[in-house]
């Protein structure tokens, strides 16, 4: 039986603070099963830093965020219902710890 590896992946609004958590995916590697999220920011103050740069290269704006994000209270509650129990493998743990903890720390917002 092959042993499979879940990672988690995120993607900020802004290289430079204050940046707030945009896109969330995680997975199984082989398995090739996983989830994604656009996480819809409005209504968090502190998550106001736009980077024109994000919209070059991911093509997302923020009114797809607006229209099609999730409230971050349900992408907290995806992380912690999918994520339960796993060992979980990241890159770069530093930031991606931080724009984790910010998004816990706005789930009730």
């Amino acid at each position: 039986m092959q042993s499979s590896f879940t990672f988690i992946h995120l993607e900020p609004s802004s290289t430079t603070p204050p940046a707030f958590p945009v896109e969330l995916y995680w997975g199984s590697i082989p398995d090739n099963e996983g989830i994604g999220y656009l996480v819809n920011h409005q209504g968090i103050e502190r998550w106001a830093k736009w980077d024109h740069e994000f919209v070059r290269v991911h093509h997302i704006t923020a009114a797809d965020l607006q229209t099609i994000g999730r409230h971050p209270s349900e992408v907290c509650d995806a992380i912690s219902h999918a994520l339960a129990g796993k060992t979980v493998y990241i890159c770069a743990a530093a930031p991606l710890r931080f724009y984790i903890t910010q998004r816990f720390g706005s789930a009730s917002a």
